[in-house]
């Protein structure tokens, strides 16, 4: 007997024989049972759904559900990359739905305006698993038929879907009148009706959604996303040792806007993408200061050459090129010049020679077609190769083009495994931000 089979006979005492028998099978799929608590049955947070922000409050299912919990999931597992599950056996995907506004408000507001007509009927109706409902909460569910008895539903998690993307329900003292009790999410359900490879089963319901949220978000005002597994984003406390005991009278003077981008960086940690260009803004806004910096310190020192000849035309030519370089200069080389001109040396060492940021920036790296950094490499100066990598970062999330030749860098998206793992270079131009917010304050 395993440890774990080991665990669910003692905390499974009192569940009848078909109780059992789906715990154990659950166990199986990493989903592990607490306790019985009145009507409810306890379960912990699967480790994938568990980050940071995940409370310690169990997953709530009613106890009168769990013997029906594997009807037609015969094969289930967690989906490759998205918070939901797929069942390849009978062409079926559930994945967590969530408002792309902050605020939540469009969810209610689909459900408000929801008047579905439907041209086509579903022959999936002795198939489709049944869903959670909330007493004194008001549900989402829309389905939607397709040709080729494809379906698509907007409702309350299927039990199993909830038991393994649930982040916890409410505790039991913390429960209102009309709470929903459960905290079952809103899914969006695919089903096939035919068995269908995983990957391909995944990669049609990602092209079904994305159409669906699209037209969602252009004909009804309603956006909606999918969201990927908590659990398996890679999220890294910034490099350096913040003084977190000592709060200070503000010493530095640092434009409002520029605070504003910082601090909106640093709270978009469901975006990396987005995070990135934020600091990357910062960047971008101080270019023209240092080309001009470095512009004016090549000038003054041409002009105070005693070899400088005011009435010579190359002198002249000299000094007017100057000039011109700082006005001409494309943002690659702009960028360039900033990390050269207002960032330390030594820091960006210190920063990249890290154990997982060596890895991280090295030719193993997660990120493809950006460059390397390497304190090795005796061609190009550090800064260089630091402002290079960002600048191709920030043309990969910018630049979304339909062009073969893009094919060897094709654009980050949003949601996506590159994106998750942007966060060691999320806090590369992090930390460029901050020593360029730092030379600021010694007259850039």
């Amino acid at each position: 007997m395993t440890v774990g089979e080991s665990r669910v006979e003692e905390s499974a005492a009192g569940l009848n024989g078909e109780e059992s028998d789906a715990v154990s099978r659950l166990e199986r799929l990493g989903v592990h049972f607490n306790s019985i608590e009145g009507d409810a049955l306890l379960f912990e947070v699967c480790e994938w759904m568990q980050h940071r922000l995940t409370g310690q409050s169990p997953v709530r299912i009613p106890r009168a559900r769990l013997a029906e919990i594997f009807v037609q999931f015969e094969d289930v597992k967690t989906h490759s990359s998205m918070c939901g599950i797929v069942a390849a056996s009978i062409g079926y995907v559930e994945l967590v739905v969530s408002p792309s506004d902050r605020f939540g408000a469009d969810l209610p507001r689909l459900r408000r305006i929801a008047r579905v007509e439907n041209e086509r009927s579903c022959d999936h109706e002795t198939v489709r698993p049944a869903v959670l409902t909330e007493e004194n909460h008001a549900d989402l569910n829309v389905h939607l038929a397709g040709p080729g008895g494809v379906c698509i539903e907007m409702s309350p998690a299927s039990p199993l879907g909830h038991l393994m993307t649930s982040e916890g329900s409410p505790r039991a003292e913390r429960l209102r009148n009309g709470y929903p009790r459960l905290g079952c999410k809103t899914t969006a359900k695919i089903l096939f009706g035919r068995a269908i490879p995983q990957a391909q089963l995944e990669e049609r319901a990602r092209e079904l959604l994305a159409a669906l949220f699209y037209e969602l978000d252009v004909r009804n005002g309603v956006r909606l996303r999918t969201r990927r597994w908590p659990g398996r984003m890679t999220f890294r406390r910034a490099t350096g040792s913040p003084n977190g005991k000592v709060v200070r009278y503000p010493e530095m003077r640092v434009n409002p806007e520029i605070s504003s981008l910082f601090g909106f960086a640093g709270a978009a940690i469901d975006n990396p993408s987005l995070a990135f260009l934020s600091y990357y803004q910062i960047l971008e806004y101080y270019l023209p200061l240092a080309v001009k910096r470095k512009a004016l310190r090549e000038i003054g020192k041409e002009v105070s050459d005693p070899l400088f000849d005011k009435s010579s035309t190359d002198s002249l030519m000299r000094v007017l090129s100057l000039g011109e370089r700082s006005f001409h200069g494309t943002e690659s080389s702009q960028l360039r010049t900033l990390v050269e001109e207002c960032v330390r040396a030594k820091k960006i060492e210190d920063f990249v020679t890290g154990s997982e940021e060596s890895e991280h920036f090295g030719k193993k790296g997660p990120i493809k077609g950006v460059g390397t950094v390497s304190v090795n490499n005796k061609q190009q100066a550090l800064a260089v190769q630091v402002a290079d990598r960002v600048y191709a970062i920030r043309n990969r999330i910018v630049h979304a083009k339909d062009d073969p030749k893009y094919d060897d860098a094709p654009p980050i998206l949003p949601q996506s495994a590159e994106a998750d793992s942007l966060w060691p270079d999320i806090y590369l131009v992090r930390f460029l931000a901050a020593e360029v917010i730092l030379d600021v304050q010694g007259g850039l």
